[in-house]
């Protein structure tokens, strides 16, 4: 049975028992740019986000993006190596998605943290709009809004 990106089957074709216990793990996950830079540094393999529904704010693609534009330009990372990076993030299967009042609960977050900017507000928000995770290797965000959602490891997720 062919299975889509996510590793979810067709329904309809029926399924196995272990397909059906499959995509009963299947969590909704809001990503971060964190992990999309790691993910794409490492020519897109997803390892336990792949079981996974990712979704992430539309601002993603440009802060990740930005980042491998820096990592070039610092030479942390080939010039070509970050272009190929780019190219990889429309092929990852993550959802962009920017509800109802996700800036203006981005922007209390925010501030209720005494943070200048709203960037990182935008994962937390979509995280408590769509009662999902946030996936984040940035251990600044970890220790600073570890209390506003709940931020399981990589290494927590289920495969």
């Amino acid at each position: 049975m062919d299975a889509d990106v996510l590793g979810r089957t067709d329904a309809r074709r029926g399924g196995s028992s272990q397909a059906i216990a499959q995509r009963s793990l299947t969590l909704l996950i809001v990503v971060d740019a964190s992990v999309i830079v790691q993910v794409s540094v490492a020519g897109g393999t997803l390892g336990p986000l792949e079981a996974h529904e990712m979704i992430a704010p539309p601002l993603l693609a440009s802060e990740v993006t930005s980042i491998l534009c820096e990592m070039a330009y610092r030479t942390e990372i080939p010039t070509e190596h970050a272009r190929r990076a780019v190219m990889q993030l429309d092929d990852l299967p993550i959802r962009f998605d920017r509800p109802i009042r996700l800036a203006e609960l981005a922007f209390d977050i925010a501030r209720s943290l005494g943070w200048a900017k709203s960037y990182d507000a935008e994962y937390l928000a979509l995280a408590q709009l769509c009662s999902a995770p946030l996936i984040t290797i940035d251990e600044r965000l970890r220790r600073g809004a570890g209390h506003i959602v709940a931020m399981p490891a990589l290494s927590q997720l289920l495969v």
